[in-house]
């Protein structure tokens, strides 16, 4: 997903702690949402990504519908992973590159 054209983040006055995302694409045109606690878990070497999410916004399904809809929270949860992944490689890009590779020593 990229930012501008698959999705925006909105910034609003009134709810200064939170970034609201509002989605630019079908199936999920227009509505807007924020993510609240995120958390991983890791267990029998398989990492699983817990977290919550509000549907501030949302003119062609009805906010509480989409909270419990599976295939959406399915489409945030991908995002978030890209979000997070992102963030990680801009962070990596700042500090210079992670270095893996074995010494010749």
């Amino acid at each position: 997903m990229i930012e501008g054209i698959d999705f925006v983040y909105l910034y609003p006055k009134e709810d200064t702690d939170s970034v609201h995302i509002k989605l630019l694409n079908d199936p999920y045109d227009g509505v807007v949402f924020k993510f609240g606690k995120v958390k991983v878990e890791e267990k029998d070497d398989q990492a699983y990504l817990h977290f919550e999410f509000d549907v501030i916004e949302s003119y062609q399904i009805k906010p509480k519908k989409l909270e419990k809809d599976e295939d959406f929270k399915n489409f945030i949860g991908e995002m978030l992973v890209e979000i997070i992944s992102n963030g990680m490689q801009e962070q990596l890009d700042e500090n210079g590159t992670a270095y893996t590779e074995e010494s010749d020593i």
